[in-house]
């Protein structure tokens, strides 16, 4: 996902702000709620991936998002509410990495992934903004030095696409692919594409110095032996970019069970 320019940025704030006048309200009681340009985006990649799989457009009644671990062959399934329990705290953890306001983690999680933002407050029930209004405001009496008082009442928008660090960082890192206990965020044979692009374009070394540190993090104090990993670059550099994306999305698979077997001994 490359950067935004300056103009892009700008037209998406100037479409955020024509969405907040094109909300429908119909006679039923029900209402049309248009989406932001950057859940747009992400709509429209996921129905890409969802024709890539499947073979066919979405129907009303599947999940778009499907689970990516289970065989195409039994047509598009929900995610399984303990891989969205995970995935839940992937954001969490990367909202709190990124100096998110600790009472909206403290709401977010409260309210079952509910996050309410200054671009999307006004598509939120009145009943859900009473309700995030109510834990964000308790979190802050009881915690009044870790927010200031002039805190805002919801998430601030990001300015900011994301970086092309992050980009990196979430194609070399195999557990997005749903390596370990990690719920997948996008199909494998997706980020074996995405990761053999990179090594196409940035090289082997690049590839390797990310996939390296990601083994580094994902390990803690019980890293990879040293061999391991020289043997791992060894590979590397004879291998075709599909082949080393796959083998290093194998890897971080071999050395989780590994590790699980350990814990049981």
């Amino acid at each position: 996902m490359p950067k935004r320019t300056k103009d892009q940025r700008r037209k998406d704030r100037k479409d955020r702000k024509a969405t907040k006048r094109r909300v429908v309200y119909h006679p039923d009681g029900s209402k049309t709620i248009p989406l932001s340009p950057e859940a747009l985006r992400a709509f429209e990649m996921q129905i890409e991936e969802f024709k890539r799989r499947f073979g066919r457009e979405p129907r009303p009644n599947d999940p778009l998002f499907f689970d990516p671990d289970l065989p195409a062959s039994m047509g598009p399934v929900p995610l399984q509410r303990v891989k969205l329990d995970l995935l839940r705290e992937q954001m969490v953890e990367s909202m709190r990495a990124r100096g998110v306001d600790p009472a909206f983690l403290y709401t977010f999680e409260k309210m079952d992934g509910l996050l309410v933002t200054e671009e999307n407050h006004h598509l939120i029930s009145p009943e859900d903004r009473a309700e995030w209004d109510r834990h964000v405001g308790g979190y802050r009496r009881a915690h009044p030095n870790e927010t200031p008082a002039d805190a805002p009442a919801y998430l601030p928008a990001m300015e900011e696409e994301w970086t092309p660090d992050d980009v990196d960082h979430l194609i070399t890192n195999p557990i997005y692919a749903g390596a370990g206990p990690y719920p997948a965020i996008v199909g494998e044979d997706l980020w074996i594409a995405c990761a053999a692009r990179f090594i196409q374009e940035e090289g082997v070394p690049a590839f390797m110095a990310n996939f390296v540190g990601h083994l580094s993090d994902l390990f803690g104090s019980r890293p990879p032996p040293p061999d391991l990993i020289l043997k791992t670059k060894e590979i590397a550099a004879g291998i075709e970019p599909v082949a080393l994306a796959r083998f290093a999305l194998d890897l971080t698979r071999k050395l989780f069970k590994d590790e699980d077997a350990e814990s049981v001994e």
